[in-house]
């Protein structure tokens, strides 16, 4: 997912939203080898922790394209301020957008899981509330 790039909408305030919800542009590239990471079973495994790694029960599907879809969203945490530093028009949605040599398309499906990823953050960590 792109760490800068978002949807310029007159609807939306942009200050109210969580990361996920405005970088909604991902790396279309295909046919490139991912660096993948699983979690999987110590009883299972050689070694354990999150990274790429084969089961020694049952097989591996390494082919994973169409079966998961990662999103992984680099260099955001680093940002003071807005996370949105290019705003594209809604045509973008139809389109792809070129950005530092890299392909984008629109891809809204975890702002569609927001309202459920939402509540999850809430229910394990609590309301965080500012004091100024």
């Amino acid at each position: 997912m792109s760490s800068a790039l978002c949807l310029k909408s007159n609807d939306s305030d942009y200050s109210r939203q969580w990361g996920f919800e405005k970088l909604v542009f991902r790396d279309s590239r295909t046919k490139i080898r991912r660096d993948r990471k699983y979690a999987i079973q110590a009883k299972n495994a050689y070694a354990t922790g999150v990274h790429m790694s084969e089961n020694v029960i049952g097989g591996t599907l390494h082919q994973t394209e169409t079966k998961i879809r990662y999103y992984h969203y680099h260099n955001s945490i680093t940002v003071k301020g807005e996370l949105c530093r290019e705003l594209l028009p809604m045509s973008a949605k139809h389109n792809v957008t070129w950005f530092d040599s890299l392909p984008y398309v629109y891809d809204d499906n975890m702002k569609k899981l927001s309202a459920t990823i939402k509540d999850f953050e809430r229910s394990a960590i609590g309301s965080v509330h500012i004091f100024s």
